[in-house]
């Protein structure tokens, strides 16, 4: 039976991720604590498999020195890059698509906030484990990628992984020590997901609880035996069980919508992925964008963690970094440019508008903005949840 299956075909894959989105869906609703301990041991295995990589790479032998880590290998020329992408020989415009490969390594630091209600001590907590999550990822993230590109095959080391990627550079091991990676890439992946899909169910909760969601009286409910929030779970459960659907969205021509062109053979899901991180870049620039104005007006933070002096230097290096990123991010250069490979044209931003017009409909419509007011005004109390110490 196992001979029968095809691993990359849709079908496949749908199955295996609503099996694992049930598993994790359960791991959360069984309790905070289960959690917890599945995302503190997730944590050691990617620092551990990340470091891992790094050095039997390094045993193995790297084909190359530290100086090609600081080479272009051509790649800003459309004659000599792999991808034939033409950056009009400008090191600077491939850079600039370079740099949005760590956009999607510093993403998820922000979960930490949507656990605070839970945590002991969230005043310091959270900051404290937000700063770990960017640093210590980042660091990571540079060790693992600066040995993968260091154990690229010696001749034609850019076209080499372009055409055999990650897999391709790691298939120089023995196959019992691939084997023995790929478990451990497929658990963190597992526990970055349970971690994503707690956190999320929380942020949803949340909002539910001060009636600003659709069907806010069932989503704020909390499992009076496990204490989570399981209405809220189950309900991002289905919702990305039904966004899974999309992989089946096809087309096998192009569509054209107004001045947007939505390019044949691209997946939907694709599209919507590239939307989560712009959309979350956008959701972290809106966040600075209101933190400039209430300090502005003379707002005052509560809490344990102040920023003293430094506050406006790093609203406002805050601030700059994150346009110039989202700008980057979603900038529509064209079906053909080298930014599609993370951006598609117009389909990012088109997919933004959408998702803020029906954002605004809603608001306008069923005014959850009053029921917020209200909460606020009632001094509404958060349901009693068990602590959570965070990884």
């Amino acid at each position: 039976m196992a001979g029968s299956l095809n691993p990359t075909g849709h079908g496949t894959i749908l199955v295996i991720t609503l099996i694992l989105l049930a598993i994790q869906s359960t791991v959360n609703i069984t309790g905070a604590r289960v959690m917890a301990d599945v995302a503190k041991f997730g944590v050691y295995v990617e620092i551990v498999g990340t470091l891992g990589i790094a050095i039997i790479l390094g045993i193995h032998g790297f084909h190359h020195g530290l100086g090609f880590l600081f080479s272009t290998q051509g790649a800003q020329h459309a004659a000599t890059n792999a991808e034939g992408l033409n950056f009009h020989g400008s090191w600077l415009a491939a850079a600039l698509v370079a740099v949005l490969a760590p956009v999607y390594i510093f993403y998820g630091f922000e979960s930490c906030g949507d656990i605070a209600e839970e945590t002991k001590d969230a005043g310091r907590q959270i900051p404290r484990a937000m700063r770990h999550a960017l640093i210590w990822g980042g660091v990571a993230s540079f060790i693992l990628t600066a040995a993968l590109l260091l154990a690229t095959a010696k001749h034609n080391p850019v076209g080499t992984t372009v055409a055999g990627g990650i897999p391709g550079i790691l298939a120089q091991l023995p196959s019992w020590m691939q084997d023995f990676l790929l478990l451990v890439i497929i658990f963190a992946f597992f526990s970055c997901g349970s971690s994503i899909q707690g956190a999320g169910s929380r942020l949803a909760f949340s909002y539910a609880r001060d009636g600003a969601l659709p069907g806010s009286g069932w989503s704020s409910r909390v499992n009076q035996r496990f204490k989570t929030p399981a209405n809220a779970l189950i309900m991002g459960g289905v919702i990305t069980a039904l966004f899974c659907l999309l992989v089946y969205i096809n087309p096998g021509s192009a569509y054209h919508i107004w001045f947007v062109t939505y390019p044949a053979h691209v997946n939907a899901l694709t599209a919507l992925v590239s939307f989560g991180v712009s959309g979350i870049y956008l959701s972290f620039l809106l966040t600075v964008i209101g933190a400039i104005i209430a300090h502005a007006r003379g707002w005052k933070p509560q809490g344990a963690f102040r920023l003293g002096k430094w506050t406006w230097p790093v609203l406002i290096i805050a601030g700059g970094y994150l346009a110039a990123m989202f700008v980057n991010v979603v900038y529509p250069s064209g079906l053909s440019s080298a930014r599609a490979i993370f951006n598609i044209d117009w389909i990012t931003l088109f997919i933004m508008f959408i998702i803020a017009l029906l954002g605004a409909l809603y608001l306008f419509i069923a005014r959850p903005d009053r029921n917020v007011q209200r909460h606020l005004e009632s001094g509404g109390a958060p349901p009693e949840a068990p602590p959570v110490t965070t990884p």
